[in-house]
This record gives C-alpha cells, sequence and structure tokens, in this order.
C-alpha cells in the first residue's frame, strides 16, 4: 500500500495510506479475533495488483514519450530501434505476467473477496488510464484478468458446478436468516470504534471500519467538492472520485438500509454484509494518503 500510495501522491501520501491500511480495525479484527486465513492472507494482493497495473499504464507513458522523441529526431539507427523494441517487450511482458500470477493468488486465498474486490481493481486502474489517456493499453489488463481465471479455473469451476453436492446452500440459508445480526451501521461502527479505544477490548463480530476512514471519507469529499467549484486541476481525479464512491457504495452495502439489495442471488454467496468492508478499507486507506498529501 506505501508505493502503491507513493507512485499515486507521493512518499507522504504512501506512508498515511500504508500505515492506516496496516492497522485498520478490519484488518486486526481478521488477523487477532476473527481468525480468518484465507482472508488474511488476500488482505495482501488489492494495494499490490493495483500498483503493478498501474506501474504497467505509467511504463506505457515512457514509451510513448520515446518515441515521440525518435520521430522528431530520426538519430536512432534500425539496430537500436530493434533492440528497444525487444526490451521493451519483454518488459511489457514480466508486466503482464506479474499481474495475472497476483490474481491467481488472490483468488486462490480468498474467492470470496477476490469476487467483490477484482472487479474494484479493475475500474480504478481504468479511471487511472482514462485520466492519463492509456485506455489503448488497458486491454492487456482484461487479458492479465482473464489469463488469471483460466489458470485458476480448477478451482473456481468445481466451486460453482459441485456446489450442490455439498450443504453449502444449506450454510447459506441458515446464514441469510441470521443476516440482521451482520449488518454494520455506520453509528454503530463509529461507537464499537470509540468503545475499544476506550476500552481495549472487543468482542466477537464487532466490525468496524474505524474512524480515520470514516473522518477521510467526509473529509475528501469536502475538499473534492471544494477543488472543483474552484476548478482546480486535480491530478487523477477520477480515481480520487472512485475511491469516495466506493467507500461509500460499500459502508452502505454493510448497512441494514441495503436490505433489499441483498435479496438478489448473487449476494447471498457472500453471506456476510460486513465483508464489504474490505473494500472501505481499501479505498479508505487510499483516500486517506490523498487527504493528508493535500495539507
Amino acid at each position: 500500500m506505501f508505493f502503491l500510495g507513493r507512485k499515486l501522491w507521493g512518499s507522504l501520501a504512501g506512508l498515511i495510506a500504508g500505515a492506516v491500511y496496516l492497522y485498520a480495525p478490519y484488518h486486526l479484527f481478521i488477523l487477532y479475533s476473527y481468525e480468518a486465513w484465507g482472508e488474511m492472507t488476500s488482505y495482501i494482493f488489492p494495494p499490490l495488483i493495483l500498483y503493478l497495473i498501474l506501474s504497467f499504464l505509467v511504463s506505457q507513458k515512457t514509451v510513448n514519450t520515446f518515441e515521440r522523441e525518435k520521430d522528431s529526431r530520426r538519430k536512432i539507427n534500425r539496430l537500436e530501434e530493434f533492440l528497444s523494441g525487444i526490451i521493451v517487450g519483454l518488459r511489457d511482458t514480466w508486466q503482464i505476467i506479474c499481474i495475472t500470477v497476483f490474481l491467481v493468488l488472490f483468488i486462490l486465498s480468498h474467492n470470496i473477496s477476490a469476487m467483490i474486490t477484482i472487479p474494484v481493481i479493475l475500474l480504478l486502474g481504468w479511471m487511472y488510464s482514462f485520466a492519463h489517456k492509456k485506455l489503448s493499453y488497458f486491454i492487456w489488463i482484461i487479458w492479465a484478468f482473464i489469463s488469471a481465471l483460466l489458470c485458476s479455473a480448477f478451482f473456481v469451476i468445481p466451486s460453482v458446478t459441485l456446489s450442490k453436492l455439498i450443504n453449502f446452500s444449506e450454510l447459506i440459508s441458515n446464514e441469510m436468516n441470521m443476516r440482521g445480526t451482520y449488518f454494520k451501521p455506520i453509528g454503530e461502527q463509529i461507537v464499537t470504534a470509540i468503545k475499544v479505544i476506550k476500552t481495549g477490548y472487543v468482542n466477537y463480530y464487532e466490525f468496524t471500519v474505524g474512524l480515520p476512514i470514516i473522518l477521510a471519507g467526509f473529509v475528501g469529499l469536502v475538499i473534492v467538492i471544494h477543488q472543483i467549484r474552484k476548478n482546480k486541476n486535480v491530478v487523477d481525479i477520477y480515481v480520487i472520485i472512485g475511491l469516495i464512491m466506493l467507500l461509500l457504495i460499500s459502508l452502505f452495502l454493510a448497512n441494514p438500509i441495503s436490505t433489499n439489495i441483498w435479496n438478489i442471488q448473487l449476494l447471498h454467496y457472500l453471506v456476510y454484509p460486513y465483508r464489504f468492508l474490505y473494500i472501505s478499507t481499501f479505498a479508505g486507506s487510499l483516500l486517506s494518503g490523498w487527504v493528508i498529501s493535500n495539507f
């Protein structure tokens, strides 16, 4: 997370984003109380994968600049052009392979977290490529995603096609009947966070996204609205708006007011609404780094 924040908005933003992501209550809870080993392992992959995607897109910008200089100066002979093409091709191939490998590991570590987070990563990558006019290169990211699905098919396909041979449907129905206890309203999260700060003790299933992320979401929204009204040229404004929307939507889906949406069949496989705090923590940590970088 530090390297991702630094690539986007500088070292201070990276330091804050990394600290918030590392010490986020949701992360500490699954680590020390909930003991969800798969989810715990998967926690490292979202910032890593997005960092690799942005690195790939940024490197394409360098290549385009190189090509423009070559066309204007005409000082590069054919051999240098051929060798530089090979080097660039190998670098790009290696980056796409790394993205694919970590996507596969993400899926294998915790498929539920991957299911709700990979679309978020692709969306933020698309927003970044759109903002930097690199949409033509985003097709390689889609190819990496498809390759990851194919490589992890030995795990994904049986989990879907053979689900009728296990009692998974019964587990889902039992847990969904208790769904109301798994919602985490924003007010309850704030109360829980304050209580834990005071007492130093947390009960099982007392999930909270944490006060820093809630504060970063509010302050970030105010800053964005102010800068848009002032017609300021905000770097990566689409990414920032995307992070704010992801934070709000994920908190909404963890709130009881989203009960009707949870009647959608696909969401039944997620079982627990508080799992969207995973997305809130990821988006909120990056947003925290951006907010601090504005002061």
